[in-house]
Formats: structure tokens, C-alpha cells, sequence
């Protein structure tokens, strides 16, 4: 295990708590190579070389991402990355795949077994470092306003290598995407870095937005048409160029009809 962080020169004004990286390779040019880059960008680090002691300071330290590599000894990268997921107080945390294993069935395993990223080696360290901070600070910026006395007003999104932000009252329905969402507007349809569950909590305006479904959250200024096609099936026409329909679920059409004062007997 190595930890490294760069001093502050004594009498300087507290400097804001530093983001903190786990480096985990068992090669010790790339972890080097890494360190000294995060380290430049004002990061803490971390190191390991195999899955076990990953685990162990992922508990420790709790960093706020985990460069993960694949093909380690001991405990290999799947089996840490299935591990953190399994952990509910570690379900959150960012991590990035590296591997040698190129293609698309090795990315897809990565990204369905719950990695924010997945990087195929050789690689450019200043790509990962700008890919790694853009999920540092989204996530921190969604902790930031889940935290705020007031609803988020603002969600945000990837473009490209950048972070925008989308107001929550363009945004016409959120849908699920696994462990991110894709937000809907009027005409277009945006990554968001975060899943259905957190991005309900951080905008919690339950007069603005309802979960309609376990897959849906829909802006209720947004809905156009209420359509009942039997006693228990309601679908939602909503607000967008495609005139969208999206179904309640039966467990919330009460919940749902009572948001859109549709209580009355018969409707």
C-alpha cells in the first residue's frame, strides 16, 4: 500500500478537503505513472496491487473513486468491483475498469456489472484523469444540492467531456438507464450521471414530479392527456414533440391520481 499526498506550505489558508483517488494495479509503472498524475491535478492517492487490498482500503480511506484494474492477483478487478456494488454503504462509488481485454463484450461487462467507466489499456493517463475528475465532480455537485434547504433546480448532464446543467422545469420525464438516467425535454433526450432513485430524492418536488412507474419520473406540469384504458391501467401522455405515452404502474395510480386531483369516483 502507498499514500501520497502533496504538502501545503506551512501558513497557507486551509486549503478545501482534497478528492481522494485509489489507484489499483499490480503493474507499479502504471501505478506510478497514475499517482503522479492525479497527484498534479490535486487529487490524494492511494495505491494497491491486488483485489484484497483494494477492499481493505476502499473501507479505510474511502476514496472518492477507485481506478480499478482487472487481471490482478489474489482477487481480480470483477470480483472487487461485485463486491463494492453488493455493499450498500459502498453502492455509490465511482469506479473505472482498466484492461487489456479490449472489445465490446469486455466493456459491457464492465459497465453492467455497475463501473462508471471502462478503459481498455494501452491508454492516455490525462484522458483518464479528465474522465475520472468529470465524475468526481458531478457526483459532488449532486451531493451539494441534495444538501441544499431547497429543491435542486438544476440537474446535471454529460456532453462530451463537459458537465451542463438541464433547469428541472425543461425537463419533461426522467428515464431510467441502469446506473444513469436519460432526461427528456421538448426534443431532446440527455445523459444524466446519476440513477432514477438519486435524481428523485435531489429534486424532491413532489408537486412538480411523480414516479409514474419503477423505469419513470415525469414532470406533472408536463402532462398533456390522462388516458384510462381500463379500471386499473392509466397511461400518461406527456409534453414533448413525440406527444410520449408512459404507463402507471398499478401500485402508484393512486398516489398518482391524487397528485392531479383525480381522486373523484369514476375517473
Amino acid at each position: 500500500m502507498l499514500t501520497r499526498e502533496l504538502s501545503i506550505p506551512a501558513g497557507s489558508r486551509m486549503a478545501p478537503k482534497k478528492r481522494k483517488v485509489l489507484v489499483v494495479d499490480d503493474n507499479p509503472a502504471i501505478t506510478e505513472s497514475l499517482s503522479v498524475c492525479f497527484l498534479a491535478a490535486g487529487f490524494a492517492v492511494d495505491s494497491a496491487t491486488d483485489g484484497v487490498e483494494a477492499l481493505a482500503l476502499i473501507h479505510e480511506s474511502r476514496p472518492d473513486i477507485v481506478i480499478l484494474d482487472v487481471r490482478m492477483p489474489r482477487m481480480d478487478g470483477w470480483e472487487v468491483l461485485k463486491s463494492v456494488r453488493e455493499d450498500p454503504r459502498l453502492g455509490d462509488l465511482p469506479v473505472i475498469m482498466l484492461s487489456e481485454l479490449g472489445g465490446e463484450q469486455a466493456v459491457v461487462r464492465g459497465i453492467s456489472g455497475g463501473a462508471d467507466d471502462y478503459i481498455a489499456k494501452p491508454f492516455h493517463a490525462m484522458e483518464l484523469l479528465a474522465r475520472a475528475s468529470r465524475i468526481v465532480d458531478v457526483r459532488a455537485s449532486l451531493k451539494s444540492h441534495c444538501c441544499a434547504d431547497r429543491p435542486m433546480d438544476k440537474v446535471p448532464v454529460s456532453r462530451g467531456e463537459k458537465v451542463g446543467f438541464v433547469p428541472t422545469g425543461e425537463i419533461v420525464y426522467i428515464e431510467a438507464a441502469g446506473k444513469y438516467s436519460h432526461l427528456h425535454t421538448f426534443n431532446a433526450r440527455m445523459l444524466g450521471d446519476y440513477t432514477l432513485k438519486e435524481l428523485e430524492a435531489a429534486i424532491a418536488a413532489p408537486q412538480q414530479f411523480f414516479r409514474v412507474h419503477r423505469s419513470f419520473l415525469i414532470n406533472l406540469d408536463k402532462v398533456v392527456n390522462v388516458i384510462k384504458e381500463a379500471p386499473d391501467r392509466y397511461a400518461v401522455v406527456v409534453d414533448d414533440e413525440r406527444a410520449t405515452r408512459i404507463y402507471v404502474s398499478q401500485r402508484r395510480i393512486k398516489g398518482f391520481k391524487e397528485a392531479l386531483h383525480l381522486s373523484r369516483p369514476g375517473i
